[in-house]
């Protein structure tokens, strides 16, 4: 007897299938890596940190994240499990959901290869691509308003409402679709609907809000500041991309744009028809702009990624402007060779990483699966046991940093917050706590306030590095420049100088030298280099130039510095630019840093030339207005405490007391001899100091510095001696 299974039975138990394996694919529990020491690491540990400590974002803390923004990372302390476990599950049925939701309504091979597509690619590589993904499903959905999907609305807004709360830039996209969604219902007099959604959508998320433990007073400038970060990153944050894979992009957005336009000319002449290309061209818009702002390899991916997908959105049979059956092809042409654009791309930013992709989706989704079933059995907890393992962690400790800092309140520069939040410190940081995303003045101000005011923290750890090849000391530098005039380091722990609060006193920077140069004119500096110099750059765009940077990104400007006649080159942020920063001496190390505390001869410039792009000068207008600063009594607060003081908390102590007399045929002097702390004298010398009582060892370290080498790399020949005495000169 043969049994035939009914073929909407089979096609249910089909898509089932299909729902299932979207979902343990698109399941991220996110958080389960330990963080190294590392840039994003560092800011994934403080939004963590921040939430469950209640800190009030938007005023305490400002960055490109909300309150729900350690959703989004990938490495954690192991802490919100409820909320990252909750968001899991939420999340992949949501998107299982969206995407059989969308499979069902395309034609053909297409709906496979988008299945395909979404599972290999776009679901492995973090929760941008997916994001703006759900977030053009929700509003498309919305606009349509299908009846046998009205039911999906709500799952849509609060996911909207979520998403916003992880990041600024998704709260800006579906506060964007949201209001489009409102005035098309309201052109269509379902005044009810518009109603309830302009309600319920801003009710639940101030709603979710306070749930976070946010006060609604926070709020506005949480949106605002918000904005001021988008505003600055095209400018502050990009990397210029390969030619090859922008090329590549730029094709697959010409196909994008090629069935924008072929949509656009099929339509009828309706809002919610306009609503919907609106809808399209804004998140094709987005996932580019993610994608090629940042040209690192993460970000090309967001749009490489998205690419097919979006195209896939105008091959819905039953969107406004579908094509005709009989010229349906052509679309699906087009989204094959957005695939292939897309691949090739992705080869071009990483040879062989989209095979790596395909072989590796089977480990991924066992993965998953495990991570499920744990989740479900209640044992959630072994998935972070790498987050708290003693033995990661006692790789991250600062056991010398925790000894002088204790209890106090503690801030870290430059972006390294991970140091203080696992060593379990009272991190009290300032309000832009990644010093590289203070885009703008009216960021950095609020960092320079925050020192200013009794609420700044007793110690800073203090690591003096910057990000994307910037110009060192211009990274926060309002807050940097209050920090060196009035902290003082106080001890060393690894990479970290620890600086301690000892006055509070503003820099008192004095005009010495303004003048309007043109991009590629040299500026001498030798006049001003005698002490700390500040600087100040006005550099503006053109039109074009303010154009271009809507569209694509700011194309990155140098500023090429000599000293000792040798030159090294450094990016620009304009916008940072404006506020004075200091240009020498060149701050590229902590020891430099000390090199500056303690007065000793460091990295003074001779020279700065801003560099005339080589390509896309039209975006800049060719004058360069500089201002120059003098500061006598910087840094203010080490003034006070002398050199050999300074070196002996820090360096551990050269001799301390102080030895009993020097004798050297030139001036002794205290500097820095590889990293640490030593006593410059020139043969023949001689230095008598006393030993402890009771003593059992003494030791000590020779060397021969850099600059009595010649040419053969062989020095004169020195001869030393240790002559031990008792009281009564035995």
């Amino acid at each position: 007897m043969n049994f035939r299974m009914p073929s909407q039975t089979a096609r249910r138990i089909a898509w089932l299938g299909c729902f299932i394996l979207v979902f343990v694919s698109a399941f991220f529990l996110s958080g389960t890596r330990h963080p190294p020491m590392e840039l994003d690491p560092s800011w994934n540990a403080a939004l963590e940190y921040a939430t469950a400590h209640h800190r009030q974002f938007g005023t305490q803390i400002i960055f490109t994240f909300g309150p729900l923004g350690f959703l989004a990372a990938r490495t954690s302390l192991g802490h919100l499990l409820g909320a990252r476990i909750a968001f899991a599950f939420f999340w992949g049925a949501l998107v299982a959901l969206t995407a059989t939701t969308l499979a069902k309504r395309l034609p053909g091979w297409v709906r496979y290869a988008f299945l395909a597509w979404l599972v290999v690619f776009t679901l492995s590589e973090g929760l941008d691509q997916t994001a703006f993904w759900i977030l053009a499903s929700g509003a498309l959905l919305l606009l349509t308003d299908n009846p046998r999907q009205r039911w999906q609305a709500p799952v849509y807004v609060f996911a909207f409402v979520i998403l916003a709360l992880i990041k600024a830039s998704f709260f800006t996209a579906a506060f964007a679709s949201l209001v489009l969604v409102f005035v098309c219902w309201v052109r269509r007099r379902k005044f009810k609907s518009a109603v309830i959604l302009a309600l319920a959508a801003p009710a639940g998320f101030i709603g979710c809000w306070m749930v976070c433990g946010q006060s609604i007073s926070h709020l506005v400038p949480w949106i605002q500041h918000g904005l001021e970060l988008e505003s600055g990153y095209s400018g502050a944050m990009n990397l210029v991309p390969k030619t090859s894979v922008l090329c590549a992009a730029l094709a697959g957005l010409a196909v994008f744009a090629g069935a924008l336009i072929a949509m656009m000319a099929r339509v009828q002449s309706d809002f919610t028809n306009w609503a919907v290309i609106v809808t399209l061209a804004q998140y094709g818009f987005l996932a580019w702009k993610e994608g090629f702002t940042r040209s690192g390899d993460w970000h090309a991916f967001v749009f490489l990624w998205f690419l097919p997908l979006g195209i896939a959105f105008f091959l819905l049979k039953d969107l406004p402007g579908a094509p005709i059956s009989s010229r349906r092809w052509i679309l699906q042409f087009a989204f094959a060779a957005s695939m292939v654009l897309a691949l090739v791309g992705a080869h071009f930013q990483i040879p062989g990483f989209a095979w790596k992709q395909v072989t590796a989706w089977p480990r991924w989704f066992a993965r998953n699966t495990q991570a499920i079933v744990a989740t479900l059995s209640g044992y959630s907890d072994a998935l972070y046991a790498d987050c708290r393992d003693p033995k990661n962690l006692h790789m991250l400790v600062l056991d010398h940093a925790q000894d002088v800092i204790g209890n106090e309140s503690v801030d870290v520069m430059n972006y390294l917050q991970l140091a203080a939040v696992i060593n379990n410190m009272n991190y009290q940081p300032r309000p832009v706590f990644q010093g590289f995303v203070a885009y703008s003045p009216a960021l950095q101000r609020l960092n320079e306030e925050y020192f200013q005011s009794g609420r700044r923290p007793h110690f800073v750890i203090l690591c003096q590095q910057a990000t994307d090849g910037r110009f060192p000391a211009l990274e926060d530098s309002a807050a940097l420049n209050y920090v060196l005039n009035n902290y003082v380091p106080v001890a060393r722990d690894g990479r970290f100088l620890i600086l301690r609060q000892q006055t509070a006193e503003d820099a008192e920077l004095h005009l010495v030298h303004e003048q309007t140069l043109q991009l590629g004119e040299k500026l001498d500096l030798r006049p001003w280099v005698s002490g700390p110099l500040f600087m100040s750059v006005e550099i503006h765009p053109s039109l074009l130039g303010r154009a271009v940077t809507i569209l694509y990104q700011q194309h990155p400007l140098y500023m090429r510095v000599s000293r000792n006649q040798q030159e090294e080159q450094y990016r620009v942020v304009l916008s940072m630019a404006t506020r004075p920063f200091l240009v020498s001496p060149l701050l590229n190390t902590n020891f430099d840093v000390m090199n500056l505390y303690t007065s000793q001869p460091g990295k003074e410039l001779e020279s700065v030339t801003f560099e005339r792009p080589a390509h896309a000068s039209f975006e800049f207008r060719d004058l360069v207005h500089v201002r120059l600063y003098a500061a006598p009594s910087f840094p203010h607060a080490a003034k006070a405490i002398p050199v050999s003081r300074i070196l002996a908390d820090v360096q551990g102590r050269v001799f301390w007391p102080l030895p009993n007399s020097v004798e050297s045929t030139a001036p002794a002097r205290v500097t820095i001899f590889h990293g640490t702390a030593a006593l410059m004298v020139r043969a023949p010398s001689k230095i008598v100091v006393d030993i402890p009582q009771n003593a059992s060892s003494f030791s000590g370290y020779f060397g021969v510095p850099e600059e009595a080498y010649h040419g053969d790399a062989r020095t004169p020949g020195v001869a030393i001696s240790i002559v031990v005495q008792d009281r009564s000169g035995q």
